[in-house]
């Protein structure tokens, strides 16, 4: 038993799959209890559920935007009228929306909708991302080096992932 189990006073160690595991949204595998005797946990919890809220919604608000733009400057695509296929629609926009950084650039610089879509989505695939990093910092500055070194970890495979493997 460690120091770290003592201090959140019922003794037994954290197991994994908990309220917080990786897949939660929570910062510690510990439970409901101890987040509550725990205010630094509790913290991190409450830290963790604002990035993620606050991440949809910046994206969700860009989208929108882009959207909007897209309406704005080509008005005739809210006038559906003939015959519209699937495969036409899809075969006109696969090309147009930016698919790299200097097209994503390019395309804001431009003033088209849709590479302010394409940053909406860029800012919605940064959220969980980001989500990871408040998780590094957090246990960090509750000195837990097995979390820390665990969450880096899962960090590093994110960021390789993006900056490698989309290629």
């Amino acid at each position: 038993m460690s120091d770290k189990d003592e201090r959140m006073g019922d003794g037994v160690p954290a197991t994994p799959g908990g309220a917080g595991g990786a897949g939660g949204a929570g910062v510690s595998a510990r439970s409901a209890a101890d987040a509550a005797e725990d205010p630094r946990l509790h913290q991190m919890e409450v830290v963790v559920s604002w990035v993620l809220r606050i991440g949809v919604v910046v994206s969700v608000a860009i989208v929108l935007a882009g959207l909007v733009l897209t309406f704005v400057h080509h008005p005739n695509y809210s006038r559906l009228s003939g015959g519209i296929s699937y495969h036409d629609v899809i075969g006109q926009a696969a090309g147009r929306y930016p698919h790299s950084l200097h097209g994503l650039v390019s395309s804001l610089a431009a003033g088209e909708g849709r590479g302010v879509i394409v940053l909406g989505l860029v800012v919605l695939l940064a959220t969980p991302v980001l989500r990871v990093v408040v998780g590094v910092v957090g246990y960090a500055l509750e000195r837990d080096v097995r979390m820390v070194v665990a969450t880096t970890y899962v960090l590093v495979v994110l960021l390789a992932s993006i900056l490698f493997l989309g290629r």
